[in-house]
Formats: structure tokens, sequence, C-alpha cells
């Protein structure tokens, strides 16, 4: 699980935007940048989450599928 947990301190940390969130970040009031900096940051995280969760669950499922063939 420590290679789970890397990747998502990693998307945490990561303070890099695209070119397009970049633009979209200029355009925002100055007083909402902050906050909307954030939002962005949230929705990676949550991204990779369910990504990893995703991926978590078809390992499980195929765990699962081989034991239920050993029965």
């Amino acid at each position: 699980m420590s290679s789970i947990d890397s990747l998502l301190n990693s998307v945490a940390a990561n303070k890099n935007f695209t070119a397009d969130e970049q633009k979209m970040l200029a355009q925002v009031p100055a007083e909402q940048r902050d906050l909307m900096t954030n939002q962005l940051r949230l929705d990676k995280e949550q991204q990779a989450v369910s990504t990893i969760s995703n991926i978590l669950k078809k390992l499980n499922e195929m765990s699962m599928a081989i034991i239920n063939n050993m029965r």
C-alpha cells in the first residue's frame, strides 16, 4: 500500500496546472483565486483516489475469480 500512499501524496503535492487551468485561474477575480486553486487541487486528488479505488476493486475481483475457480 505504500506505493498508493506515495501516489496520493504526489498528487496532493503537485502544484502544477495545465495551460488551460492556468488560463482559467488568471481570469478569476483575485479574491477567489485561492479558492479556485484549492478546488482544482481537490478535484485532481479526488480523481486520483477514484482511479486507485477502481484499480483496487478490479484487483479484488480478479483475486476472487481465481479463488472461485479453485473451488
